[in-house]
């Protein structure tokens, strides 16, 4: 899933063409596992620094039945983030009916340990049902948000984004290729 924004203070479209942030929902064992990851590297006039996810934002309750746990084991180094923090929604939220029902933010300094370009963090939810929170995300229940600090030119703004649902073609393109590289790495 790709996020979009909703909100910024003062960001051209120019700066956010830089910010590349996608979520993969799976079943991991008895949990629903997603991976947020910060995909590409800023460029151009994106920022002097580079845009970093400070806050991660859960808003599906239920079916996203527990409250989730960031797996630092299995997510890039050097990352910190830890459950609740402040702000405790997320910013400008409101204005779309986003309310978080859990979210994660990077210890201080955000810069250093958020996620930054080339990195991605696991969060699992124990005894959530996969189909289910695939449902949600398709009726729009179940979305996840997130708050990226060091953008523009400046690297003084922060913008929000959020998940879209996927075009119902690319979602199937999407668990074909999924389905293939299992299919691999079994062999």
């Amino acid at each position: 899933m790709d996020f979009v924004r909703f909100q910024s203070e003062t960001i051209s479209h120019t700066d956010l063409d830089y910010i590349d942030i996608n979520a993969i929902v799976y079943q991991n064992g008895a949990s629903v596992r997603i991976r947020i990851s910060n995909d590409r590297l800023p460029s151009g006039s994106a920022s002097l620094t580079k845009p970093t996810v400070a806050s991660i934002y859960f808003d599906g309750s239920p079916p996203l039945s527990s409250t989730p746990t960031f797996n630092v084991a299995e997510s890039s180094s050097g990352i910190e983030f830890e459950f609740g923090g402040s702000p405790g929604d997320l910013p400008g939220g409101s204005e779309i009916g986003f309310t978080a029902d859990s979210n994660f933010t990077a210890t201080p300094p955000p810069p250093k340990n958020g996620l930054n370009p080339g990195e991605f963090a696991y969060f699992d939810f124990a005894g959530s049902n996969y189909n289910s929170v695939v449902a949600g995300i398709y009726s729009g229940e179940v979305r996840f948000g997130v708050h990226v600090l060091q953008v523009g030119a400046d690297a003084e703004d922060s913008v929000s984004l959020v998940t879209v649902v996927p075009e119902p073609s690319a979602a199937l393109l999407g668990l074909i290729g999924v389905g293939s590289l299992l299919i691999r790495r079994r062999r």
